[in-house]
């Protein structure tokens, strides 16, 4: 059975708070810098805040857990 280790990361997004507009990041940079290096994206994850005021996203990544470690 293959067995997957898991990596997650932060990523700000930018804008103005409390009812202003947030944009979403640039994530080209971050997914090319974890798939280099092994790292299979999975998905985003935007998580619940304070008055609903998410101030980044979660991206999680996988990769087989015998390969070596980043």
């Amino acid at each position: 059975m293959t067995e997957y280790k898991y990596k997650t990361v932060q990523i700000p997004l930018h804008g103005s708070g409390f009812f202003g507009s947030r944009k979403a990041p640039d994530l080209e940079d971050a997914l090319n810098h974890y798939g280099e290096r092994g790292w299979k994206f999975q998905q985003i994850i935007f998580p619940p805040a304070a008055l609903g005021e998410a101030t980044n996203l979660i991206a999680v990544f996988e990769r087989e857990a015998d390969e070596e470690e980043d």
